[in-house]
């Protein structure tokens, strides 16, 4: 094999690392048990994203926060569709059906007060 042949096939190579290391990258739901799953009853809109939203569930599985929580969303929040994949703060909807996980500290008032690390979009109402 001539040298530029070589060259070209290092970078064909390497080229397909890359883009294989780029999708196994994707942002994933969290695996822990989510601090809260339950509905949408409000949100606070924000620019490009809502602001806040309270979440109320029934009964939570163990590792839960709460059954009632008031989530802040921060620009580095992840959303999520209910297949896993990455989606849009859009989805977010009153009435919508979705399971939180927090990050940082966690206001042990009722409803619960957080912020968000990722919100998955269970489904729509």
């Amino acid at each position: 094999m001539n040298r530029s042949t070589t060259l070209r096939v290092l970078g064909l190579a390497i080229s397909m690392i890359t883009v294989l290391a780029l999708v196994g990258c994707a942002p994933k739901p969290p695996t822990e048990t989510p601090g809260i799953v339950g509905t949408v009853k409000s949100l606070v809109p924000g620019d490009d994203r809502p602001d806040s939203i309270l979440v109320e569930g029934g009964t939570q599985a163990a590792g839960a926060v709460s059954d009632k929580a008031q989530v802040r969303i921060a620009p580095s929040t992840l959303f999520f569709s209910a297949d896993g994949k990455p989606a849009q703060a859009s989805t977010i909807v009153q009435g919508a059906t979705v399971r939180v996980w927090f990050t940082g500290p966690v206001a042990e008032s009722y409803p619960v007060q957080g912020t968000a690390q990722a919100v998955q979009v269970m489904s729509a109402p």
